[in-house]
């Protein structure tokens, strides 16, 4: 009954308060179940409950928009903001995987996810979201607020060039690595080029005179190696024979 895309709706809203995960769970998932359910369901003490609603959920919000200013409405973006601050890793991750590539999200349930601090949550709004701005971007890139919000951004597909090169100046190497991996795999399967490397030298950074001396004294490079600069630039004298 539970399960039955045929139980009246009022039967359905009834049988949220069922003493049965179980028969909850049910209820979330189903898609006949009224959207009033969902404020319900988005605090239910279950967060196996609230993973299965975070799911189902996204096929609430295409019609959100035209319903935002009625009590429904109302009650499926306070489901949504319930469930984006969940206490769960896996509930917050369901209703992220959800609704990263919707354009009728609220906006704030949007920066909300693509600020989580964990990987699974942020990762796929930041990458997929077309809600997100270049501001946003550069708002995730300036003041990360996570370790990896860096390398989440730099695999979001059509950064612009101003974005990518403030991202560069900042990002660990394997954000810089993510965020040019499209023209590194290209040159790689044009030639011999196993192995890639990044080398910084920053104002600010502690070895920077060792490294300096390094790259100024005359040295051989035995193989064919291909080189491009992210940021900066650099004055090279070769000698090729």
């Amino acid at each position: 009954m539970a399960a039955d895309p045929e139980t009246p709706p009022e039967l359905l809203f009834f049988l949220v308060a069922d003493r049965s995960a179980a028969v909850r769970a049910r209820i979330a998932a189903n898609h006949a179940t009224p959207p009033q359910a969902a404020r319900i369901l988005a605090e239910d003490k279950d967060p196996a409950v609230r993973e299965v609603l975070a799911k189902r959920i996204a096929g609430l919000v295409p019609n959100l928009e035209r319903h935002a200013a009625s009590r429904l409405g109302q009650m499926v973006i306070a489901a949504l903001g319930l469930l984006a601050e969940d206490t769960a890793v896996t509930v917050r991750a369901a209703l992220a995987e959800a609704l990263a590539t919707m354009p009728d999200v609220p906006r704030d349930v949007v920066l909300r996810l693509a600020r989580d601090t964990e990987w699974p949550v942020a990762e796929p709004v930041i990458r997929l979201s077309p809600l997100l701005t270049d501001s946003d971007l550069l708002s995730l890139i300036v003041a990360p607020p996570a370790t990896f919000s860096h390398r989440a951004v730099a695999g979001r597909p059509g950064l612009t060039e101003s974005l990518t090169d403030r991202l560069t100046r900042l990002a660990d190497d394997a954000a810089i690595l993510a965020a040019y991996r499209e023209p590194l795999a290209a040159l790689q399967a044009a030639g011999d080029y196993p192995r890639v490397e990044i080398s910084r030298v920053c104002p600010d950074q502690a070895d920077r005179a060792e490294l300096r001396d390094r790259y100024l004294a005359e040295h051989r490079h035995a193989g064919v190696e291909a080189r491009f600069f992210v940021a900066g630039q650099g004055l090279f004298s070769l000698h090729i024979a």
